[in-house]
């Protein structure tokens, strides 16, 4: 609402108004998405050594369809895939198939931390981490009160409306002992 009304004046100029703005996405730089692309790749491939050798068949199909060669290249990596596979069944081929150990998952990326804007005078203030609302809180800068918003909430709200962040206003330590 706030940059709608300072956008507001140079589209009277044009005879336009603009009854709602709404920011519907706000885009990662491109090395931040390519990092979560590679961290989420590697979550959903599940058994690393299985998903190599799924790699390694799908590059020689394509490497054999090249008309302009590549041929040679799938040749020597399919030979190396079966020298390898030979020389873990030993030397006669008759060693019993042992079962692979599981390739470590994997952890799951880090939840993204939620930050909070605050408006106070017509402006807005932040981002702020939940950590640092409630150090605004203990030293009286931020009142149950104060309009608080966040990416995916419909509109600023008062900070007692919103459960997250209500609790900062409950927490309160006991009184100090006596003669301290």
């Amino acid at each position: 609402k706030v940059l709608a009304r300072k956008i507001a004046p140079a589209l009277a100029e044009y005879g336009l108004e603009m009854p709602n703005l709404y920011i519907e996405n706000i885009s990662l730089p491109p090395k931040v998405e390519e990092a979560l692309d590679k961290r989420t790749s590697m979550g959903l491939a599940g058994n690393l050594d299985e998903f190599v050798k799924y790699s390694a068949a799908e590059a020689m199909s394509v490497s054999a369809a090249n008309p302009n060669g590549g041929g040679m290249g799938a040749g020597l990596g399919m030979g190396m895939a079966m020298a390898q596979q030979m020389s873990q069944a030993g030397p006669w081929g008759n060693r019993p198939p042992q079962a692979a150990a599981p390739a470590p998952q994997a952890p799951p990326p880090p939840p993204v931390e939620k930050v909070w804007h605050v408006a106070e005078n017509g402006a807005t203030k932040g981002p702020f981490s939940r950590a640092a609302l409630g150090r605004m809180a203990s030293e009286g800068n931020l009142s149950r009160d104060s309009f608080i918003w966040t990416a995916g909430q419909d509109g600023w709200k008062k900070a007692n409306d919103i459960a997250e962040l209500a609790q900062l206003f409950t927490i309160a330590p006991p009184p100090p002992p006596p003669g301290v």
